[in-house]
């Protein structure tokens, strides 16, 4: 079930490339608004945060109408993360894919706002160690594949251009997950998509997006 799951997500993944391609060529030729970029930042800001490790890709693709007053966001991403010590004595591996559509309008020339649908498919590998004073330390270790968990997200882009055809967008995000049953077992320390939440319901975040038009 799990190697399904993870065929569509490349399968999924394949596809969003491929619109990307495909729509930001009829720009060329019909001027459309269509454009495309990637996060920069989540990766190596990865380190920074609670001493995390691993890389996270998200592509990012926007289409605005010709006023420019409505406006349509996706996101895919992948992300592969580790967190040691942040309970004591283990450490808790996490991956999987996501997608975020949303959809916006216009806050001003080059702000908008959007409202996101987050879902992420992804799985949590925990090892840990109690240690034991009289008869030695248990290393444990649960595994937990193909969760799904499901949240609404309110975000403001803001845009500066680069060049002609490059431009920069800080997106700052509030996401609140309503469905993630895997909390009640086990607190989620962090979910793909999301990014920390420590087993709550809500987390807050940026992404730096480098676009390309």
């Amino acid at each position: 079930m799990t190697q399904k799951i993870n065929t569509l997500s490349i399968l999924l993944i394949s596809a969003f490339l491929f619109l990307i391609v495909s729509q930001s060529s009829l720009y060329a030729q019909n001027h459309r608004p269509h454009r495309f970029g990637i996060d920069i930042t989540k990766t190596l800001t990865l380190p920074l945060i609670s001493s995390g490790q691993g890389f996270i890709i998200e592509p990012v693709y926007y289409y605005a109408d010709k006023d420019k007053e409505a406006k349509f966001k996706a996101v895919i991403g992948y992300s592969n993360t580790r967190y040691d010590n942040i309970f004591v004595n283990n450490n808790i591996k996490t991956t999987g894919f996501y997608i975020k559509p949303g959809i916006g309008t216009s806050l001003g020339k080059k702000n908008f706002a959007f409202l996101n649908l987050l879902v992420s498919n992804y799985s949590i590998n925990n090892k840990y160690v109690l240690e034991g004073k009289y008869f030695g330390d248990f290393n444990g270790e649960y595994t937990h594949n193909n969760l799904f968990a499901l949240g609404i997200e309110p975000n403001i882009d803001f845009e500066n251009n680069l060049g002609k055809k490059v431009s920069m967008i800080l997106s700052l995000r509030f996401t609140y997950i309503f469905y993630n049953p895997e909390n009640k077992d086990y607190p989620v320390y962090y979910v793909p998509g999301a990014g920390i939440t420590n087993g709550n319901q809500v987390s807050a975040g940026l992404s730096f997006y480098l676009i390309i038009q």
